[in-house]
């Protein structure tokens, strides 16, 4: 899906077991995502696999509109995403960083479309990325 760079990229990866169709309708341009309608037994959910690259607030507002739209429909949604975005509910390591940061005043986007559409956040604060003395937790699943 990316245009003009390489490396990293989306997916959603199941067992043999698993039905799901790829939800195309919910695929913008400018928001690096894909969507699936996943059946377990009787159970079908959402799923969702994004990321967000540094800074890209325009990205952020997208996933907001997506995220509306699949609630107008579906009921359960799982999203896995790298926002490189921070903040304190979800990343331990950024108290005290200045809220000026564009990683952190996206983070605190963040925070506003999962509170705006009653997600619930499943990760557990531990770093997800270390580089150096740097750690920090920019991967989570809503």
């Amino acid at each position: 899906m990316r245009k003009g760079s390489e490396g990293g990229g989306v997916a959603i990866i199941s067992r043999r077991n698993v039905k799901q169709v790829q939800l195309k309708d919910y695929e913008v341009e400018g928001l690096e995502a894909v969507w699936a309608d996943v059946k377990v037994g009787n159970i079908r959910t959402v799923v969702g696999s994004v990321y967000i690259a540094p800074g890209d607030d325009n990205a952020l507002e997208l996933l907001d509109e997506v995220i509306g739209k699949i609630l107008q429909v579906h009921d359960k949604v799982v999203i896995g995403m790298d926002a490189n975005s921070r903040n304190v509910i979800w990343d331990d390591n950024c108290l005290g960083i200045s809220c000026y940061r564009k990683s952190i005043r996206m983070g605190v986007r963040l925070e506003e479309i999962l509170q705006k559409h009653c997600l619930l956040i499943h990760s557990n604060g531990f770093p997800t990325f270390r580089s150096g003395t740097t750690t920090t937790a920019p991967c989570y699943t809503f």
